[in-house]
């Protein structure tokens, strides 16, 4: 019991010294990012979080890097619970899979169309998908193929999600 309370206390006294590789954020400048929308667009690939959040590049990862170094302020994924992939950008998803920015959670979509991102959010939020990135993975490492659910967008809108 003494050890564990010795190890409390070292730890909380690194903490508060700052040695800890904790990285401190102010709250004010946090971006939360509900959903993103990837798409291509004269051959770049494009990540939309809504509300301005948007970044291009000729890979994910350069688009996600644009899309940070864009902003004032920090964006954050921990809030992002959808990634909404327009056809012309299927192939990212491997991409998105590997990313350490998204949590294993986060659902995965497929659409023809052009959704924005946070009314896309708000849908999602009431009619959620049931494939996540971890699924995806999982699924890779078997050497299976999943079929994400469509997130179909239509005028007004109005959204409709089917199964394949």
């Amino acid at each position: 019991m003494k050890k564990l309370l010795l190890l409390a206390a070292a730890a909380a006294l690194t903490a508060v010294c700052g040695l800890l590789p904790f990285e401190g954020r102010e709250v004010g400048g946090l971006l939360p990012v509900r959903a993103l929308v990837v798409g291509r667009e004269n051959g770049e690939l494009t990540v939309s979080g809504g509300d301005g959040l948007t970044g291009r590049g000729p890979t994910w990862q350069a688009a996600m890097d644009n899309l940070k170094a864009t902003v004032a302020g920090d964006v954050f994924y921990g809030s992002t619970c959808d990634v909404i992939f327009r056809v012309n950008a299927a192939d990212a998803v491997a991409d998105a899979m590997r990313d350490n920015r998204l949590r294993p959670a986060v659902r995965v979509y497929l659409t023809a169309g052009r959704p924005d991102a946070e009314d896309a959010a708000d849908f999602l939020r009431a009619h959620p998908g049931g494939v996540t990135l971890q699924d995806i993975q999982a699924a890779a490492l078997e050497r299976k193929k999943t079929e994400l659910p469509v997130l179909a967008c239509g005028s007004g809108g109005r959204f409709a999600l089917y199964d394949r």
